[in-house]
């Protein structure tokens, strides 16, 4: 939905337009001509403004191919560049786990993004602890939360499967915005489903649970 809405300067889920921009796809598990295509087009993307890389141009690994991300945003204009997911573009001997590999990942990422006045939107996945807090559910090192500026966070709207919550993790370069609410509908194709979005809610913060500690779990016992 964001990826078709800045090519064509469409208002975006807060209320202000954004574009026309160039948006340029690094995707590594989403098959162009079957998913990502299509879904573009049904959401209303200007796919001349999209550039995709993928798997069949041989995935940039990173940080070892900066310069040629760096060229590819030059030729490209791009001021959103997505990077789906950072996993499968990270390079062998990164270890993900460990805070100094990660920064080292992603602060050229950074660099480039002040110097081209680009938007680099990197997804990375969640553990499946879901007892602790969203800070703490982000695959990885916290290097993942600590060296981005903003940090967003999807989970489900309660037990509505098909809605959703953006949820701002981490803010620094702005006020800290609402929550965003939004909803996976069907389309005229329903093997390609569009982006509805709701109200904004306001954010609440989760934190770990205290763990219990062993003479208070010997007591309850």
């Amino acid at each position: 939905d964001l990826r078709a809405r800045m090519p064509v300067g469409a208002e975006m889920p807060h209320g202000e337009p954004n574009g026309p921009f160039n948006v340029l796809i690094l995707n590594a598990e989403d098959d162009p001509a079957s998913s990502l295509r299509p879904r573009l087009e049904e959401a209303g993307a200007d796919l001349d403004r999209v550039r995709l890389l993928d798997w069949s141009d041989g995935l940039l690994m990173l940080p070892t191919d900066v310069d040629l991300l760096k060229e590819e945003i030059q030729a490209s204009g791009a001021k959103m560049v997505l990077i789906d997911p950072i996993a499968s573009f990270t390079a062998r001997g990164t270890n993900s786990d460990r805070e100094e590999d990660v920064r080292r990942l992603l602060t050229p990422l950074v660099s480039l993004a002040h110097d081209y006045k680009t938007t680099i939107l990197v997804i990375r996945h969640l553990n499946k602890n879901a007892d602790l807090s969203n800070r703490n559910r982000v695959m990885g090192s916290t290097g993942f939360v600590s060296v981005p500026r903003s940090v967003l966070h999807v989970t489900p709207d309660g037990n509505d499967r098909s809605r959703y919550r953006l949820t701002p993790l981490k803010t620094n370069l702005s006020r800290n915005p609402q929550t965003l609410v939004y909803e996976v509908l069907e389309s005229n194709d329903p093997d390609y489903p569009v982006i509805e979005w709701h109200d904004p809610v306001d954010t609440v913060e989760t934190v770990a649970p205290r763990k219990t500690s062993r003479c208070e779990a010997a007591m309850e016992m």
